[in-house]
């Protein structure tokens, strides 16, 4: 009788939706003791030379496929021209070509991709041949003493990262007015 007693003093039974609350519960309570990792979400554009750049994910940007270019005669090697976007002339940047990459391509008119970043008169447009990714990245990835950038873009970077490649937080702000 006395196995009957201690039965009947357990505790009842737990419905699956409340035990799995618990656990979730029990689960976010030990979690919270071990320090949380901050994760960066950006969105990257990979150039040639093996270096990406980190758009923030709050930055307006909008992705064209197979755009029309209108070339400008005698024009900088690194401007592909410019494209009609909703009535608006913009400027298309080729990044490898400006950065120094001897292997950018010497076509500007058969571009897969245009990534148009910013809006208004700040406004311009990366040609790109592949499209951009989403990547995740952490502190522990970020590299104290960052390696040589190319020139045009020393002054535009913030953090530099290392995890499969090098990947550079772009300010975009900085890099359009070191191009005026």
């Amino acid at each position: 009788m006395s196995t009957l007693a201690r039965t009947s003093q357990r505790q009842p039974l737990l419905k699956p939706s409340e035990a799995f609350a618990r656990l979730q519960s029990a689960q976010s309570q030990s979690s919270s003791v071990k320090p949380k990792q901050a994760w960066r979400e950006s969105f990257a554009v990979t150039l040639t030379q093996g270096l990406s750049l980190l758009i923030p994910e709050s930055y307006p940007k909008e992705l064209i496929e197979a755009p029309s270019i209108c070339t400008v005669p005698y024009g900088p090697q690194w401007l592909s021209g410019f494209l009609n976007a909703r009535g608006q002339v913009i400027p298309v940047i080729e990044l490898d070509a400006l950065f120094g990459n001897a292997a950018a391509p010497a076509s500007h008119t058969s571009v897969p991709y245009v990534l148009l970043l910013g809006q208004g008169s700040d406004a311009f447009a990366v040609a790109i041949s592949q499209l951009p990714k989403k990547v995740r990245l952490s502190d522990d990835h970020r590299l104290q003493q960052p390696p040589p950038l190319p020139s045009r873009l020393e002054g535009c970077v913030g953090r530099i990262y290392q995890k499969e490649g090098l990947w550079c937080e772009w300010d975009l702000t900085q890099f359009m007015r070191s191009l005026i």
